[in-house]
Formats: structure tokens, C-alpha cells, sequence
């Protein structure tokens, strides 16, 4: 967890926890707010094994956000990535990585247009084209994006966004692959259930 990258990230998540205590103290909203997103992007792999690993990488994935708060989510999310190419270099696989987390996530600004902040956990397999399973672990995430209102109000809302996502894996010495990975990512969302996003009409 020593990347600057994710170090960046909790460094801005505790120079926000303030604000956030501060949001906490208004009045709950009426309802719990639901939200589905879809994600898809690319990144690559770093660290030790990347040279046994394909780069670079795309991904896909989804997540259900439960809200906590006024502006704190709970995050539970999944992804899959691979590499981009067909065929794999000397001494390398075409690595491939499933994955689940859990985490926190900050929506940070009016409902209109916010920034986001993120942090978590999880559990990483690996495994190359034909199944063959070359390792797993836990891992830590962090991430830094952005998201912007496409259409609804009120009750719904639908959102666009981009996220930069660092994940960190813990693998055992005989996996494969035991470095990181960052990924940068185009988000689709609805949430719906409650009066999140009533201020923008």
C-alpha cells in the first residue's frame, strides 16, 4: 500500500473527514438510497510479476451503493479484467483477475455535480484464459473520480462519471502475479429510492 497513488488518496480522504462530520449533522434524508452502477475501463499491472502478467488491461464490473448517510455510501462492487491482447509474451499468461469489494464511498458537492473519494477491501483470484488458477489474496483499493447528472431528479437519478482506481493484492509468493494494478474507468449510475438529487430540478 506504499504506492504514492493510493497514499494521495487517503491523505485527501482525511483532509475531507471534517466536511464529512459536519454533512452528518443535517437532517437525515426520508428515504434509503439505492444506487446500480456499471463501469467499464483499462489500466495495466505493476510490481512483482508483472513480467509473468500481459498489459495492458481492460475491465468491467458493477457495484450496488447503500447510502449510511447524507453523503456517505456503502460501496459492494465486483470486476473483472483481462488483457487486452490474444497472445501473451515469453514466460507470460494471459492473466486474468476476478475480484469483490467492499468499501466507502463520499459523494463530495451538490447532487448536481460532486467528486468522489473511496476506500475498501476485498478478495482477488487469478486465473489464465483457460481457467487455470494462478493465485489469490485479499486486496485494498482506493479511488478519486468525479460524476455529473444526466437526467432525472428527485425520487431517480441517473449519473456519468469517471473514477482513477488504485488496487493493491496481497498474494501469496507462488501466485503469478502479486504487484498492483490502476485503472482508470467510465461510470454509468442510477440511484432511486429517495430525495438525493431533489434539489436539481
Amino acid at each position: 500500500m506504499g504506492h504514492p497513488l493510493l497514499r494521495n488518496v487517503v491523505a485527501l480522504s482525511l483532509l475531507l473527514l471534517p466536511s464529512l462530520a459536519r454533512a452528518e449533522d443535517k437532517p437525515a434524508l426520508p428515504n434509503q438510497v439505492l444506487g446500480a452502477t456499471l463501469r467499464i475501463g483499462g489500466g495495466g499491472l505493476f510490481g512483482p510479476g508483472t513480467d509473468q502478467a500481459t498489459n495492458p488491461i481492460w475491465a468491467i464490473g458493477a457495484s450496488l451503493d447503500v447510502r449510511l448517510g447524507e453523503s456517505i455510501y456503502l460501496d459492494l462492487s465486483g470486476d473483472s479484467s483481462a488483457p487486452t491482447g490474444s497472445s501473451a509474451g515469453t514466460g507470460a499468461v494471459l492473466l486474468q483477475i476476478d475480484q469483490e469489494q467492499a468499501g466507502i464511498r463520499a459523494k463530495l458537492g451538490p447532487p448536481a455535480a460532486h467528486g468522489l473519494v473511496g476506500l475498501g477491501g476485498g478478495y482477488a483470484r487469478l486465473h489464465d484464459r483457460t481457467g487455470a488458477a494462478q493465485g489469490q489474496g485479499p486486496l485494498a483499493y482506493g479511488l478519486g473520480g468525479y460524476e455529473t447528472l444526466v437526467f432525472g431528479g428527485g425520487e431517480s437519478a441517473g449519473y456519468v462519471g469517471a473514477e482513477l482506481v488504485y488496487d493493491q493484492y496481497f498474494m501469496p509468493a507462488s501466485a503469478t502475479f502479486r504487484g498492483s494494478r490502476v485503472e482508470g474507468r467510465v461510470t454509468f449510475s442510477y440511484y432511486f429510492g429517495g430525495s438525493e438529487v431533489s434539489e436539481c430540478r
